[in-house]
């Protein structure tokens, strides 16, 4: 039976809750039990960076939306309504539509940068950060001998340390990401509103 990688990610959390139990396996040396712990916590990680990337991107359609929505709407040139008849109302629109013209590529920004947030972690007492074997950037500057030779010279104690260091720049990105997309649905929710009184104002007009 197939499973769904949700699915997988929910029995994980489940092992990895179980674990704590056992109290014997936090005690001692690093074992087999602390290894496949850190490679949950990894995975969990890994599938909430998926999750956010989901919801930038249903960012991205509503702000899509919004701007054909805005499109849709007829027109005048700015230099016809300067030399038009100017009243409160036309005011009014033209600084609803710049406020929501604003908030709309500042939620698109904010989204962009939530797609790849660039993070900086120097580890301390060192001026070069380590070399990972759960890291794709670094697995493909290796050669596939060298890399296989590495990984299976792994012990418990170097397999657990990576994968935790692997987790805290996950973690990183992941909070980096979701300060952008907080930022983004706070623009695009304004967008909303404002498009509301765009209305409202037409409807006075």
């Amino acid at each position: 039976m197939r499973l769904t990688f949700g699915r997988l990610i929910h029995n994980y959390m489940e092992e990895f809750t179980d674990a704590f139990t056992d109290s014997h396996s936090l005690l001692g040396d690093t074992t087999d039990k602390k290894v496949q712990m850190a490679w949950q916590l990894f995975v969990s990680l890994e599938y909430q960076v998926q999750v956010a990337d989901r919801k930038v991107q249903a960012v991205f359609g509503l702000n899509a939306f919004l701007v054909a929505a805005l499109s849709l709407q007829s027109q005048e040139p700015l230099r016809e309504i300067v030399q038009g008849a100017f009243s409160f109302s036309l005011a009014m629109d033209l600084l609803l539509k710049a406020a929501f013209l604003a908030c709309v590529c500042i939620a698109t920004w904010s989204a962009l940068k939530a797609l790849s947030p660039r993070i900086k972690m120097p580890e301390k007492g060192s001026r070069t950060r380590r070399s990972s074997l759960f890291f794709f950037g670094d697995i493909q500057r290796k050669e596939s001998s060298e890399f296989v030779s590495a990984f299976l010279g792994l012990s418990n104690t170097e397999a657990a340390e990576q994968i935790l260091r692997q987790s805290q720049v996950v973690s990183h990105i992941l909070s980096t990401k979701y300060s952008f997309l907080r930022k983004s649905t706070i623009f695009l929710l304004s967008a909303l509103a404002i498009w509301v009184l765009i209305k409202i104002n037409e409807f006075f007009a």
